[in-house]
């Protein structure tokens, strides 16, 4: 409808209609597509993303589950490592804090909205997504707390463990539970320095641990800053960090 769709709806001729819309009017409004609902509650994040196509072609690329494609895909012979940091969550402040957007805390006041209801395949009208919900924001903001703009640390920590680790853990765990897989390397990247670029933009420094793509500012030159001094501690946790991937690339 916000691109100016007014068709029957049929998968036929949705298709044809995005097939000649503008692909720059697409992304420009497509974060507009999706409800707080589908944003906050179930995570969409993207309006578009990879789906499990109904049919096989010689030009199909997901026929099942990831999960179960994962288990017979070539690559789990490969050796692979995987990272993230210590708090991945802190992402979700750049609207809170740069914007003053409080949509993301504040549907969380209905605890059924923990819940992560994709992966679990319910909706909010669930019978157990009250109870489900109730049991993890007690874990993540304490029984007698809701996540707020001055109490923001399990909401982070919520969204760490949502958005990142737990996949980072399935997947591990994924390929350790078989024996013919390739080695499996994971860290957790724990660094608050100079670099760390995100903390900066988003105003966002006091709070510890380090926030998403951080571990990147110390394994890529960017231009966003200038390279640190050589006797610095954060030349130190560049050499730290780049000796893992070498490492890993040259000896798995």
């Amino acid at each position: 409808v916000r691109l100016g769709y007014n068709g029957s709806g049929e998968d036929a001729d949705v298709l044809e209609f995005l097939e000649a819309a503008d692909p720059i009017e697409i992304v420009k409004k497509s974060e507009k597509f999706l409800t707080d609902s589908e944003n906050f509650c179930e995570k969409g994040i993207f309006a578009f993303g990879a789906t499990i196509e109904p049919y096989k072609t010689e030009n199909c690329l997901i026929p099942k589950h990831p999960v179960l494609m994962a288990r017979e895909a070539w690559s789990k012979d490969v050796d692979v490592l995987i990272g993230g940091t210590s708090n991945e969550g802190l992402i979700i402040l750049l609207p809170i804090i740069l914007e003053n957007d409080m949509r993301a805390v504040e549907i969380l006041e209905d605890e059924r909205n923990f819940t992560p209801f994709v992966n679990l395949m319910m909706s909010v009208e669930d019978k157990r997504a009250e109870e489900l919900g109730k049991m993890l924001k007690e874990v993540y903001c304490g029984k007698f707390f809701k996540p707020s703009k001055t109490n923001l640390n399990g909401f982070i920590h919520y969204h760490s463990d949502l958005l990142f680790w737990h996949g980072i853990q399935r997947a591990a765990q994924s390929r350790a539970a078989y024996t013919d897989t390739g080695k499996t390397f994971l860290y957790r990247f724990d660094v608050n320095g100079g670099l760390n670029f995100f903390k900066k933009m988003a105003k966002c420094e006091d709070f510890t641990g380090a926030e998403h793509f951080a571990d990147c500012c110390y394994l890529f030159k960017s231009t966003l800053q200038p390279p640190p001094a050589i006797d610095s501690k954060d030349f130190e946790n560049i050499k730290k960090t780049v000796a893992i991937w070498t490492s890993f690339a040259i000896t798995g």
